[in-house]
């Protein structure tokens, strides 16, 4: 219990902190000093060139085959991740589909990136790059599933083309690009000037993405009241049942004890909130961002104590 309790206070910690930033970035953006064209154009900064820079660089410069011959697994164990919590959402809600299927998204698909790798840049401060590494290709597991079956989920579908050429984003290319040059030995080449370039890029992605999850989330609309039975039910399956489910599988996986960082990562991405990425598809493509804000926000402030709580016992329990 001593473990717990002491795991647990250092985690709040270290997740306010990430929070605190994201309330100012909030309060900045309700105060309209920040407006929606400013947060636009630093998300496609992020998605197009720094996400991508810090996908690339800690998979050329981390990932050793030879050394962690399980990399294939992360991106299928992501979408592993994100089928539990689409079949525990159909089952919830499968006597009222299709006019529900929008919540199907909001309790399947964890903010892999922006929330996770701040929370491993102060957790795990001394094992970063290797926690990025993991991160990354759990992104690449995770993209091709929320541009393609979210995306159509979430969305108005009268106005969602669906077509293979949204599937291939830019941190998706990131993960093929830095896994090619791995494999083929190309990146034993890659000029000083260049590499040290993409570094400086992916040293901004962190406290950029943070920014922009605050500015995001307080840029929302929210009414709790209207949507209390989808919120409840759908933030039960996100941070209750499905980081429930992967750590009771996970406890018993022997290939955890080997690598104890992935584990932790693991329940970390298990017990993430619901993405952002998929309010940017709302207001794309249509659809419900008065619900899916409300869900989204509540889901952030519920899991301020809900990751420490499974990540402690996770680490009480396996460590």
């Amino acid at each position: 219990m001593e473990i717990f309790l002491t795991s647990f206070v250092s985690l709040f910690q270290s997740i306010l902190m990430i929070f605190l930033i994201a309330l100012i970035a909030g309060l900045l953006v309700r105060k309209k000093i920040i407006n929606d064209e400013h947060i636009k154009g630093l998300s496609l900064i992020t998605i197009n060139i720094l996400l991508p820079s810090l996908i690339f660089n800690k998979i050329t410069t981390g990932l050793n085959p030879g050394e962690f011959p399980i990399w294939w697994m992360i991106p299928l164990i992501a979408m592993a991740t994100t089928g539990i919590g689409f079949s525990l959402a159909w089952f919830f809600w499968r006597k009222q589909l299709p006019e529900k299927r929008n919540l199907l998204p909001m309790a399947a698909l964890m903010n892999a990136g922006y929330f996770i790798l701040p929370i491993g840049q102060i957790i795990y401060a001394d094992q970063f790059d290797k926690f990025a590494m993991y991160v990354s290709l759990y992104i690449m597991g995770i993209s091709p599933v929320v541009w393609s079956f979210g995306k159509y989920l979430i969305t108005d579908p009268a106005k969602n083309k669906n077509g293979w050429k949204g599937l291939m984003t830019p941190p998706l290319i990131a993960n093929f690009a830095g896994l090619f040059f791995v494999f083929t030995g190309l990146r034993n080449y890659i000029p000083a000037f260049i590499s040290d370039g993409i570094e400086i890029l992916s040293d901004a992605t962190v406290p950029i993405a943070t920014l922009i999850l605050g500015a995001t989330l307080g840029a929302l609309p929210w009414k709790f009241k209207p949507y209390l039975k989808e919120l409840s039910v759908t933030v039960f399956i996100k941070l209750l049942a499905v980081p429930a489910v992967v750590f009771l599988i996970l406890y018993n996986s022997p290939l955890i004890l080997k690598y104890p960082l992935l584990g932790d990562l693991l329940i970390l991405e298990a017990a993430a909130p619901a993405a952002t990425a998929l309010i940017i598809q709302i207001r794309r493509y249509g659809g419900n961002q008065e619900r899916a804000g409300t869900i989204l926000i509540f889901s952030y402030l519920a899991c301020m104590i809900l990751i420490p709580i499974w990540l402690s016992l996770w680490t009480s329990l396996h460590h």
